[in-house]
């Protein structure tokens, strides 16, 4: 017993377990602490951290085990503790600092992909956003840093330094240490199932489609196991009751309804950044309606506007584009999974269905065009992948445009109207084009001049500013995409042109608050109607000739790709069918809920068929994705 005490005063113990200790207690209540991160949650934030302890004490002694390993390495690589200290420290503020920044700038906490997000383009655009973003947050981030560092000092100042003489020591020290911090990573494949079925038997959250269950899942098990448990999820894909052979027999079996009713006209899909309906927010009125053309639109002649249920909100444009493109829903994938970065690689990458090869294989010329850069979210690699003849990027564009503080969308139309009038007689094209102009940051003074004003509001003055900067980058795509197709009517060939809002936008005003979310018009009784506002953007389809069938009202973004193809008189494959045979059996359908004849049903609620109907998506698209050979 004494030799215990003794072992328990001494500075070894201090050094190897409680100093981990309390660097990870620090980073769960740096973490916790954030004002952003804690609305809606407890405010007693810092009792919370040792109350997370005793409620899911496995998962904390993994994160617990991790951290001790990495500190003993360090002590063993610099036989010094003291600096061992100092280095574990910094490493994990670098952590909950990033974290901290990429709450306050998109609402979602740090992964491990986030690795794939490290370039230039992107680090240009986060430092953008600090310009709009900055706030009380950011002092909090600061005093928090302040206090873990004067911690550090005090722990650094009164521990005695520990050094370890014999080399077969440390060498024994660092072997198993490396070893227990590799082994929770290795054979992921593996094991993932088997971590997250028995050390987190209750952490099944049907709301993935609301991206702030990421946040309460790291509240939940704290901030390194809530990166840890995300890793785990991201490599769990199949369905419970999934049979490969099932999949086949429902792409062979079943019987497709083919219209081929469009010709094989030129098709342009242009993806409008941040384009969303904010007509429809209720404490503030525009002195003009900011989405008239495409309002116009609706049930037009050759045309028709409609509603659009997009898996992204705020940012990660590419989630939209990736199910526009494959047809594939991401509902089935986990909360924060961005398919670009983690999903293709050379092994799986060229064999994953997209509408681009669809195209290819009809002899159209298929070209990427985007206001952005090609190494944002593995751009360049994946539209390799995708096998598309052309990529024009950001820095490919010949002077382009800048309005406010990217490329305008009257450039990106004017880009689209060369595309369209400098071509081959007998050449059909098929384009898919990212605009940027309506981007976040808001500012008051992004704009020069204003083609709209504020009749009322019930907000500040700062967000009102705010909130008329974004309104007129939607009155300008609404503008523009109408100038696009007077142009496009004159064209003697078949045209198609779809467009649609990727996602709402993330507008967060100096004291941290995500003004656009506040609005009552997304703040009903009905949690369900919510969550359909927060994710629905608007969508067109206007062609220059006689077209029919044209009957969209509301339908998921992974549907229009193929609603578009399988109306074109093409060769296409049984997927691209069964993507949109599915359109009539559930239209709007999420992993919490379908909405089908003006009603929501929460998936508890289906009836048998409908449940059969969601999970046979569910089995197919994992085989297209992850099973198929």
């Amino acid at each position: 017993m004494k030799k215990i005490k003794n072992i328990l005063k001494s500075d070894v113990f201090l050094n190897f377990f409680f100093f981990p200790l309390i660097i990870l207690l620090l980073a769960d209540m740096f973490y916790k602490a954030n004002g952003i991160v804690l609305t809606g949650f407890t405010n007693y934030a810092y009792i919370d951290c040792f109350v997370s302890i005793f409620k899911y004490p496995i998962p904390f002694l993994i994160a617990y085990i991790m951290i001790i390993s990495f500190n003993a390495l360090l002590i063993v690589i610099f036989n010094n503790s003291k600096i061992s200290k100092i280095v574990l420290t910094i490493i994990v503020l670098i952590f909950v600092i990033i974290n901290d920044f990429k709450v306050g700038i998109m609402d979602e906490p740090i992964r491990i992909s986030d690795i794939f997000y490290l370039n230039a383009s992107n680090g240009e655009m986060m430092v953008s956003f600090l310009d709009n973003v900055k706030g009380s947050w950011m002092f909090k981030t600061l005093f928090k840093t302040i206090g873990v560092v004067i911690i550090l000092l005090i722990l650094v100042k009164y521990n005695k330094n520990t050094s370890i003489k014999k080399i077969s020591i440390r060498i024994l020290i660092g072997v198993i240490s490396l070893a227990l911090m590799i082994l929770p990573w290795i054979n992921i494949n593996a094991f993932s199932s088997f971590y997250l079925n028995q050390i987190y038997p209750k952490t099944v959250d049907k709301t993935t489609i609301n991206d702030t269950d990421v946040i309460k899942t790291y509240y939940k098990y704290g901030f390194l196991q809530g990166i840890y448990y995300f890793y785990l999820k991201d490599n769990v894909t199949s369905p419970d009751t999934y049979l490969k052979e099932e999949a086949i027999a429902l792409l062979e079996n079943t019987e497709y309804n083919e219209s081929n009713n469009w010709g094989k006209p030129n098709v342009v899909i242009i993806l409008s950044e941040s384009l969303s309906d904010a007509n429809n927010l209720e404490n503030i009125e525009f002195d003009t309606d900011l989405l008239s053309n495409i309002r116009s639109y609706q049930n037009g002649e050759n045309t028709q506007s409609f509603n659009l249920f997009v898996p992204s909100y705020g940012g990660t444009s590419v989630n939209s584009e990736f199910e526009i493109l494959t047809g594939a829903n991401l509902s089935f994938f986990n909360t924060g999974y961005i398919p670009y970065t983690q999903l293709y690689n050379d092994e799986n990458g060229p064999y994953l269905p997209n509408l681009i090869k669809e195209f290819n294989n009809n002899d159209y010329t298929t070209k990427y065009i985007t206001a952005w850069s090609s190494d944002s979210y593995k751009s360049g690699y994946v539209y390799d992948l995708f096998e598309v003849d052309e990529k024009i990027y950001r820095k490919d564009l010949e002077d382009p445009i800048i309005k406010g503080d990217y490329v305008a969308d009257s450039y990106m139309m004017d880009v689209i109207i060369d595309e369209l009038t400098n071509k081959e007689e007998d050449e059909k094209k098929f384009l898919f084009v990212a605009t940027g102009q309506n981007h976040m940051p808001c500012s008051e003074d992004r704009y020069e001049e204003y083609d709209i004003d504020v009749k009322s509001s019930d907000y500040s003055k700062e967000d009102t500013a705010l909130l008329r900067c974004y309104a007129q980058g939607v009155y300008d795509a609404d503008k523009e995409l109408k100038r696009l197709y007077d142009e496009v009517l004159k064209l003697d060939e078949p045209t198609i042109i779809a467009l649609y809002g990727d996602h709402l936008p993330y507008m967060v005003n100096s004291k941290g608050e995500n003004i656009y979310l506040t609005d009552s018009y997304f703040n009903t009784d009905d949690e369900q109607v919510n969550i359909m506002r927060k994710y629905t953007t608007p969508a067109v389809i206007l062609a220059n000739y006689d077209i029919d069938d044209i009957s969209l009202e509301f339908i998921n973004a992974n549907y229009l790709g193929s609603y578009i193809l399988n109306n074109l008189d093409l060769e296409i494959s049984d997927y691209f069918k069964y993507v949109n045979y599915n359109i009539n059996i559930l239209p709007v359908y999420n992993n919490l809920f379908i909405y089908k004849n003006d009603q929501i049903i929460t998936l508890d609620n289906l009836s048998r068929g409908e449940l059969e109907d969601y999970y046979n998506i569910e089995k197919v698209q994992y085989y297209k994705f992850f099973d198929y050979e």
